[in-house]
């Protein structure tokens, strides 16, 4: 890591810190602000004010404190640089290092034996600064780490950024540097002044051209940026394009991206810098440690184990007031938590390559999907009509599930037609919501309804399509799963959970976002219906939380509710899975006390009606179902 740069950037850090709590002393009247030149430079100067004239010591430095902690950002990012602060200037980066990067606890001992008088006063409202973020501080350290990494010696990298419009990347390889480093850019922090971003990807789709992000104070810098998270593979033509787009202007152009496959390759080759940092490593976290606890610890973790840390473990991890030995032992915890995480899921996917290997005929055989899409894909069982397929769940053996058994039979017939080319597809009823408790077996029906139809079933879940979090990727997902099942037609594509969608038009910060998800469902299955051989199931436990649009014609207009099993729907599944031992396990039932005389009697009843039951499903010819009784459907 480079030393001198990582304390220069804490530096930064620290001085605003500082910066804003001087703006929120004089918002409440403890400081009063003056501006004047000096040698041609723009000086701030301080006199104490009105709210602290008359206080007692203990009184200045309550109200000192309240003033930090109840004050916002005050948005002087532009000015940090073009103001000095008379009084008690900043040390220089270079000779200051790491000290004062905390908040002190010298305060009270500032007013020991003095009064307030203005230079004492600016001290105390600069301790009063609220305590570095660990986040901030990480990436800050990363960024350094990244010029020692980088094969261009640093003065090389300062030289390529004096260019007019330089072109750069940034590769840091920890979740969530991304966006940390482009909040820290945004607010002045890693360049001297506010920074007004456009983004590279929406150059060509949006056909608006350049269009900066709105920023508080004028931006010193405009800068057109290629965020790794908004990049969508397979689509290399279109990133060149915008690429190009922002080739033809004046701005710089820089990349930010956790992984090196989410660049375009071409800006890759036109940067004249490309910078690497990551993972976090324990040099990182000891530094992080000092600025924000202010203190070193004296062991560590491996780091090994520190490798796999992400940002938002250091956030959890070191917070003021915790002591360093328990930020510590909380770090280690998450790593480890994270090691045996990623070892589960390496025996997860192990164990189902294994299954399909050595999986028979008479199973269904279970597989991942495409890479991204995180659909499973469920191939039919083979029904050979022996004794041991019984146990094969189908629509025609289920029970319980009443309109949607009888969707599922007229689906089977209607397939046979379709394929027999005497009933084209826009005919058949394709599209089906079920909704119901957790636990009624909607999955179940779908897998059901795979081994019936005797075709593919693509498994997929909005948690799915939500598990990469960023915009893009999900996007992305979603288009995954309905092109694995159009590529596997005729073929069942299964989404669960399919509320988790949302509804458009709700308010908050993450509207946009989850109107882009609702938006590309509706496109999804839109495209679903114009297409022939896709049959779409959506499984919800909340219907009343989807979007009314996915519920129209064409869609998702099929909605039967699955309600619990009754007494007849429990005695038919018992049936199924017991067969001849039914009526003897429930003769071996011991009998329940009653509470009354007419209780007893019901129980005797219900048991009388089940033990019949049983004896009648014993008879072959009562055991099977009509829609069973063909050829195609052997009875057992």
């Amino acid at each position: 890591m480079d030393t001198r740069l990582a304390n220069h950037l804490l530096w930064r850090l620290r001085h605003r810190a500082e910066s804003d709590a001087i703006d929120h002393a004089v918002e409440r009247g403890i400081l009063v602000e003056k501006l004047r030149t000096s040698e041609g430079r723009k000086v701030r100067t301080f006199t104490p004010g009105s709210a602290v004239a008359g206080k007692s010591e203990a009184e200045i430095l309550r109200l000192v404190q309240h003033a930090s902690s109840a004050g916002s950002r005050s948005g002087r990012a532009a000015e940090d640089d073009e103001y000095g602060i008379a009084m008690e200037a900043l040390q220089s980066s270079a000779g200051r290092g790491a000290k004062g990067l905390r908040k002190g606890s010298g305060t009270a001992r500032s007013f020991a034996h003095r009064l307030p008088d203005t230079a004492n006063l600016l001290r105390a409202v600069r301790r009063s600064a609220e305590p570095l973020r660990a986040v901030d501080v990480a990436t800050m350290l990363l960024v350094a780490q990244s010029i020692t990494m980088s094969a261009t010696p640093f003065g090389e990298v300062l030289e390529a950024l004096r260019v007019p419009s330089p072109i750069m990347t940034v590769t840091g390889r920890v979740a969530g540097f991304e966006e940390a480093f482009l909040d820290l850019l945004g607010r002045g922090l890693i360049l001297p002044g506010i920074v007004a971003a456009c983004k590279g990807y929406n150059l060509v789709r949006d056909g608006y051209g350049l269009r900066f992000a709105q920023v508080s104070d004028d931006p010193r810098w405009r800068v057109v940026t290629f965020r790794g998270q908004d990049f969508e593979a397979g689509d290399e033509q279109q990133a060149e394009r915008c690429v190009a787009g922002a080739a033809r202007s004046v701005y710089p152009i820089l990349g930010v991206t956790e992984s090196d496959d989410r660049l375009p390759e071409l800006l890759r080759h036109a940067a004249r810098i490309n910078l690497t940092c990551g993972p976090i490593d324990m040099g990182i976290i000891r530094e992080t440690l000092r600025a924000v606890l202010g203190e070193m610890p004296e062991t560590g973790i491996a780091d090994a184990r520190a490798s796999v840390l992400v940002l938002s473990d250091l956030a959890l991890a070191i917070r003021p007031g915790t002591s360093v030995r328990r930020a510590l032992d909380l770090l280690d915890d998450l790593a480890r938590m994270r090691l045996a995480s990623t070892e589960a899921d390496k025996r997860d996917v192990s164990g189902k390559d294994f299954a399909r290997r050595s999986s028979g005929t008479t199973a269904s055989k279970t597989v991942r999907g495409t890479p991204g899409s995180g659909s499973e894909r469920i191939e039919p069982a083979a029904v050979t009509g022996s004794e041991k397929n019984r146990f094969i769940p189908r629509v025609e053996t289920l029970t319980g599930y009443g309109e949607a058994k009888e969707w599922a039979l007229a689906l089977k017939d209607d397939l046979a037609l379709w394929r027999a080319g005497t009933l084209a597809w826009e005919d058949m009823s394709t599209k089906i919501l079920l909704s119901g408790p957790p636990g009624t077996g909607k999955t179940q029906f779908a897998k059901a309804l795979c081994n019936s139809l005797q075709i593919p079933l693509i498994a997929s879940a909005v948690s799915v399509w939500l598990e990469p979090g960023y915009l893009g990727d999900v996007l992305k997902r979603m288009s995954a799963a309905f092109a694995e099942a159009e590529a596997a037609k005729p073929a069942i594509l299964l989404i669960d959970e399919i509320d988790g969608i949302g509804k458009r038009g709700a308010s908050g910060e993450w509207t946009s976002y989850w109107d882009s998800v609702v938006n590309r469902a509706l496109e999804l299955l839109d495209g679903a219906a114009k297409s022939d051989g896709v049959i779409v199931i959506g499984a919800t436990n909340n219907p009343d939380a989807i979007d009314r649009a996915l519920l129209r014609s064409g869609r998702l207009e099929t909605h039967i509710p699955i309600p619990r099993p009754d007494t007849t729907a429990l005695i038919g599944i018992l049936r199924h899975h017991l067969k001849n031992d039914l009526d003897s396990v429930v003769a071996s039932a011991p009998p329940r006390p009653a509470h009354s005389a007419d209780a007893g009697i019901a129980e005797t009843a219900e048991v009388r009606d089940a033990g019949s039951t049983a004896e009648k499903w014993r008879d072959p010819a009562s055991r099977r179902h009509p829609a069973e009784d063909t050829k195609d459907n052997p009875p057992w």
